[in-house]
């Protein structure tokens, strides 16, 4: 599924509120379940595939993501979500479009889920606060563009690491739109296919949130609009938990960097969420 998803939103800074369902604006069926753990060895998987546009659009495909991750997709993918406990928490989603739906019907359609399952309620707010800016480092950009990207991404499900096919210099094959991060031994590897800079910066943000507690938006300030892969590896450290690549691989991988400065974010904040959903 594309992270471009236009909405219109009637609302209020700092107003809250909770989106409830139409019969027009739900899905046929959805089911919402916690993630099983990956096994050691194993890569954490995330992402959601299938949906309008995309080559299933009756079917949306979600694996390990977090609610913070769902939230973003219902109500914009370019806002920061805060007030989201506990971030460790993924879970699968398995959801049924209703035929002839339209992406702007399927926003509202994870409203209204969020709503009913997890008893959502948010509002938006802007503040100004210390960001990390995402720019081509000075060697230039080593990352892979994307000659002929798809317009969407794979629905292709992603198989366990085991069964993930490599290519010839040993690192996994991933479908257009997917990523993938694990560890093998005291490496970590990063794998992004067919990723813009601004998704890519939103998956840094991520990444980044998991192993720090100062949590810190990165916000992307290259100025390229074309469609890459990624492939970044660097030490796990001591406890082997890393999620992150540390700054001096990104550079040295992919050419990028993160830069420190004040600039204007805008969050979508939750006022109330469950921590897990309700019964499917």
């Amino acid at each position: 599924m594309t992270r471009n998803v236009a909405l219109m939103l009637a609302v209020f800074s700092g107003t809250s509120w909770s989106q409830r369902a139409g019969a027009q604006d739900t899905f046929d069926t959805a089911s919402i379940k916690l993630t099983v753990p990956p096994g050691v060895g194993e890569a954490r998987r995330g992402g959601c595939v299938g949906g309008p546009g995309s080559n299933d659009p009756a079917m949306i495909r979600c694996d390990g993501v977090e609610l913070r991750y769902l939230i973003e997709l219902a109500y914009h993918a370019k806002s920061r979500v805060t007030g989201v406990q506990p971030p460790y928490l993924r879970f699968d989603v398995i959801a049924k479009v209703p035929p002839g739906a339209m992406q702007e019907q399927v926003s509202r359609m994870w409203q209204n889920l969020l709503a009913d399952r997890f008893n959502l309620a948010v509002h938006r707010e802007t503040k100004e606060m210390p960001a990390y800016l995402l720019v081509v480092a000075k060697g230039g950009l080593k990352a892979k563009e994307v000659a002929d990207p798809p317009d969407d991404d794979s629905s292709e499900p992603l198989a366990p690491l085991s069964r993930i096919k490599r290519d010839k210099d040993g690192f996994p094959v991933v479908p257009p739109g997917r990523q993938l991060t694990y560890n093998k031994g005291d490496t970590s590897y990063l794998i992004a296919s067919n990723y813009s800079m601004e998704r890519f910066a939103s998956l840094l943000e991520t990444l980044l949130a998991i192993d720090s507690a100062a949590w810190r938006p990165v916000v992307d300030a290259t100025h390229l609009s074309g469609r890459y892969d990624f492939r970044v590896t660097w030490e796990a450290g001591v406890n082997g938990l890393s999620h992150a690549p540390d700054l001096s691989a990104l550079e040295r991988h992919v050419g990028l960097k993160l830069e420190q400065k004040q600039t204007q974010i805008e969050f979508l904040v939750v006022d109330h969420a469950r921590s897990s959903p309700t019964e499917n």
